[in-house]
């Protein structure tokens, strides 16, 4: 280990059992919470962990059973501090060594789900081999009575995420120094060929050591991969991509390899809102941003902060290259070239907090971009074709010059060749813009009593502008109306599953979301189909996204439920994230959270 390293992870009292602490409940915390043994059933009021008569672990009733449970017989669950996509994350202590730490528990209904699984496991096995002071350790894993679960470090901070949102832009030094741990973090996994590959402001946790500075540690590392990893084995292989957009690299969003240097285009994306307190390549919508990062040179600081010192900028600009060969080639080499920036700013930052609020976002599979994709949160201006101008122009100078041909010819026209010319025109007309938008040209040309003037039919110009616009708003319309259509279309399948609760029908339940697990549909029977007379239910719709034949989409549904026993109704709020894909001309659900 280097010196400087030695002497940093002496100074935090990281990796020498000294972790970050919270106080254990009292006992007159404890004891107000009822708990009961599984083995003889008996029910008590106690802080005993343990049921006297037989040994066994006690269980708390409870809205959140683990919470005061003895998991594996050896982690005290104490409090609920985190929730995810996978599961929630739990602090608990150890029963006999007295040392807190973090317990991340698998979601009950994505146990019997392989891949999720594999993606859980997948965690344990990267995460444990890194040994680093800025990666959050793995201690343990295991499974117990149904429920798997990983143990981890317990950090005492917040995430980047949220340091960001409250504090954005940070100051120079301290974001040089932040980005430097976590660079110092990254090689020591990149070192044991694992890439994160889901790197955010939400999987970086800031904490504090006792002399009050600032730590950060990485965590969350569920989708790493080996680089050694077969392609044939990798997440991608059916063309899906697993990870958060907005941080990741070109390469990764086309599906292509990847290795560290997609590691550090993240960290090159934390870093410029570190530093600016806007991500780079911003826009409206995610189909946007995506365009642009995989299109335009690399954003320049300056344009946002012209104080930053050109040595930073240009560490943000080849973090954020777009093609890997021109990135750092390594986290100690980006390492070593923070070492040598310029802390200094010759000018205060131009940007604040209440113009833009940086946010992380959620880890999403989609598949790869191929193709330009559709999103449904914001419908822009659709834009007319850019040849349309050109063929508009082209027809008002054929009408121009039908005109000034009628006006100033030496040669005599006779009235019959006059209406030809113009019935010509027309047509062209016709051709070019849709009729049923467009006075026939024969309208406007010049009657002789205008032939007499040496000026043009200022009439035949401004009915070309007025036809010009005519077209733009018909082909906005056509866009629009396509764009609703396929939002309705990815919302069929939500109503499918609305009416399927509805039906109180497992094997509807099952037709309308294919995915369901075992699970989830004896939870649906036992806690809701089984009990209710009968369900209603209502739907509101949330952000609906499209790329290409994936789609994201967010929803709420009220159950409006009359019960059998009590003859009692209640009402209960769902919020549900739907990820679907097109199967032929229809679309279907594939996941729910």
């Amino acid at each position: 280990m280097r010196e400087a390293e030695a002497r940093a992870l002496a100074e935090s009292g990281l990796g020498s059992g000294l972790l970050a602490r919270q106080a254990s409940p009292t006992d007159v915390e404890s004891i107000a919470v009822l708990k009961v043994c599984p083995q003889c059933g008996t029910e008590y009021e106690t802080a005993a962990r343990f049921c006297p008569s037989d040994g066994s672990a006690l269980r708390p009733k409870g809205s959140d059973s683990l919470i005061g449970r003895v998991l594996a017989d050896r982690y005290h669950i104490l409090k609920r501090i985190g929730e995810g996509g996978m599961g929630r994350v739990y602090l608990g202590e150890h029963v006999k060594m007295n040392r807190q730490c973090a317990i991340k528990v698998m979601s009950p209904a994505l146990v019997n789900d392989a891949e999720s699984a594999a993606r859980f496991a997948r965690e344990a096995s990267n995460a444990a081999r890194i040994i680093h002071p800025n990666v959050a350790a793995v201690f343990d894993y295991g499974e117990s009575e149904g429920l798997i679960y990983l143990v981890m470090e317990y950090v005492d901070g917040e995430p980047l995420s949220r340091l960001l949102a409250r504090e954005a832009p940070l100051g120079l030094d301290r974001a040089i120094e932040i980005t430097r741990q976590i660079a110092d973090g990254l090689g020591a996994a990149h070192e044991l060929g694992i890439i994160h590959r889901d790197l955010k402001p939400d999987n970086i946790l800031i904490t504090r050591t006792r002399a009050g500075k600032e730590v950060a540690k990485v965590v969350d590392f569920g989708i790493a991969k080996a680089m050694r990893e077969g392609v044939e084995e990798g997440l991608t292989r059916t063309g899906q991509v697993i990870g958060t957009p907005e941080f990741m690299s070109p390469e990764q969003l086309l599906g292509d390899p990847v290795d560290a240097r997609a590691d550090l285009y993240a960290l090159g994306c934390m870093f410029h809102m570190m530093l600016t307190a806007a991500p780079p390549f911003d826009a409206k919508t995610r189909e946007q941003m995506i365009k642009r990062r995989l299109s335009e040179d690399v954003p320049h600081v300056h344009s946002l902060d012209p104080g930053i010192p050109e040595s930073v900028a240009g560490i943000v600009a080849r973090l954020l290259a777009r093609s890997p060969e021109d990135r750092y080639g390594s986290a100690a080499e980006l390492r070593d070239a923070l070492a040598g920036t310029h802390l200094r700013r010759s000018h205060p930052p131009k940007l604040t907090l209440d113009k833009l609020t940086p946010r992380s976002a959620p880890t999403v599979a989609f598949l790869r971009v191929t193709q330009a994709t559709t999103e449904m949160t914001e419908i822009p201006a659709a834009k007319v074709s850019r040849r349309a101008p050109y063929i508009i122009a082209g027809v008002a100078l054929a009408a121009i010059g039908v005109a000034w041909a009628v006006q100033v010819a030496p040669s005599p026209i006779s009235v019959e060749q006059k209406k030809a010319l113009a019935q010509n025109v027309a047509a062209d007309s016709a051709r070019a813009v849709p009729p049923e938008s467009l006075p026939p040209v024969a309208a406007v040309v010049p009657t002789d009593t205008a032939a007499k003037s040496n000026s043009l039919p200022v009439v035949l110009v401004d009915t070309v502008a007025r036809n010009a616009k005519l077209l733009a708003q018909h082909r906005q319309d056509s866009v629009a109306r396509l764009a609703m259509q396929e939002m309705n279309a990815v919302r069929a399948p939500l109503v499918k599953f609305a009416k399927a609760i509805e039906s109180g029908d497992t094997a509807s339940l099952r037709t309308a979301y294919p995915a369901m697990t075992v699970g989830q549909q004896v939870s649906w029977q036992t806690n809701f189909f089984a009990r209710a007379e009968n369900i209603e239910t209502s739907i509101r719709y949330g952000a609906t996204r499209i790329y290409g034949d994936s789609a994201d989409a967010e929803f709420s549904l009220r159950l409006k439920i009359n019960y059998k026993d009590s003859k009692s109704s209640g009402a209960i709020p769902l919020n549900q994230h739907a990820r679907l894909t097109r199967v032929g001309d229809r679309w279907q659900i594939v996941a729910l959270r």
